[in-house]
């Protein structure tokens, strides 16, 4: 009975030590991921690729000690300099969050807002100063008093209109058509939706910020497009517009579907006072994604 005994007790006595060596590299992984030095390097340059002094680097991390049971968390501020350049150090963590600002300048939305040290760890770390990310901001002009809002609807892609309230301000219509089989089979169909607004006339938006909205180049529709034979061919789309309804100028960020019928949900921003400013202030920027 004792020599029978001894075979149970040397696997459990094998199976600890497996564990053991596995669950010391697994240990040892898991320091390694904490204890990473962070060293960070980023500039704040303006839409003239000048550089923002004072701009505010609020960043945050979590943070253990070197003997893993201590977890804490951190949240500092760095400024940019006269060169717009800033450096983060002195920090040792997984990863790290962070937000850029200044009083007189809008922070592009473009803008990244984290960065990974650990096994999801970003591949361009800027560790040198030549690596420094670019962090975008624009110029605080004249704010305007603006409109925004949201709405949204459900319609047939039969070309029969489906109108979306602008607010007081005008309508955008989408007029959708497609040659999806009933039932469907799964496979991509043609389809067409073409928006205009009402007493007034749209043009796509491609800037990547919108301060001003153009006074030329309108036009009474716009038409979007998708072919069965493309290769990225797809029922859901985003697309900005300027428009013009009436005698006041705005911005449409159009969301379309045609999956089950035609789908649109809009936000708009619209100056109520005729001009082209669409500058909103209070820390916001309209960028287009």
């Amino acid at each position: 009975m004792k020599r029978l005994a001894i075979i149970p007790a040397l696997t459990l006595a094998l199976v600890v030590a497996i564990w053991g060596i596995g669950h010391s590299k697994r240990s040892s992984q898991y320091s390694a991921m904490w204890r990473t030095p962070i060293v960070f390097y980023g500039r704040v340059l303006d839409e003239k690729e000048l550089p923002v002094k004072g701009a505010k680097v609020a960043y945050t991390a979590n943070t253990i000690d070197f003997t893993l049971t201590f977890e804490g968390h951190v949240k500092r501020e760095v400024y940019s300099n006269a060169q717009g350049r800033f450096e983060i150090s002195g920090l040792r963590s997984r990863g790290m969050g962070f937000e850029v600002s200044h009083s007189d300048y809008y922070a592009s939305g473009k803008n990244r807002t984290g960065v990974s040290y650990a096994g999801d760890r970003d591949p361009n770390i800027p560790d040198t100063p030549d690596k420094a990310w670019v962090f975008r901001m624009y110029k605080e002009r004249n704010p305007a008093q603006l409109v925004n809002s949201s709405s949204g609807g459900h319609g047939e892609m039969d070309g029969t209109p489906l109108s979306i309230k602008l607010g007081k301000y005008g309508r955008l219509n989408g007029n959708g058509v497609w040659s999806k089989p009933q039932p469907w089979d799964g496979k991509p169909f043609d389809w067409e939706v073409r928006l205009s607004i009402p007493n007034g006339a749209i043009m796509e938006c491609t800037d990547e910020v919108t301060f001003d909205a153009p006074t030329e180049n309108y036009k009474p529709d716009f038409k979007i497009t998708m072919s069965k034979e493309d290769k990225n061919w797809k029922t859901d789309l985003s697309r900005s517009f300027y428009i013009k309804s009436g005698n006041v100028f705005g911005r449409v960020d159009v969301f379309l579907s045609v999956y089950h019928d035609l789908y649109l949900a809009v936000h708009y921003t619209i100056n109520p006072d005729g001009s082209t400013n669409l500058e909103s202030g209070h820390g916001c920027l309209i960028v287009t994604p």
